[in-house]
């Protein structure tokens, strides 16, 4: 059986922008069974008005437009465990350095 929110302690270590949701992204993700990409996505667009602003929608449209990508090109599908094409160059992440 899942411990209730309030007793897990990690979260009760987490930064500050994250304690004040009533759930935080990582436990929706989690219950919800999401992948790391749509559980970045819920990160930035829970976080933008806490944390960083118009740079955490772009991170979130980033990792949208990179699902879309992945989930329409045959080339990168994920196949079996292993994602076809991962060797293929990806946008690079809103604000990264090459």
């Amino acid at each position: 059986m899942s411990e209730p929110v309030a007793t897990v302690p990690a979260l009760a270590e987490g930064p500050d922008h994250y304690r004040q949701m009533p759930i935080q992204p990582v436990v929706f993700a989690h219950r919800n069974r999401l992948g790391f990409i749509e559980g970045s996505v819920v990160k930035y667009v829970c976080r933008w008005r806490l944390k960083g602003g118009l740079a955490d929608l772009e991170k979130a449209r980033h990792f949208i437009d990179l699902l879309i990508q992945l989930e329409t090109d045959p080339a990168r599908r994920h196949q079996g465990g292993v994602v076809a094409g991962a060797a293929t160059a990806l946008p690079p992440a809103p604000g990264a350095t090459p």
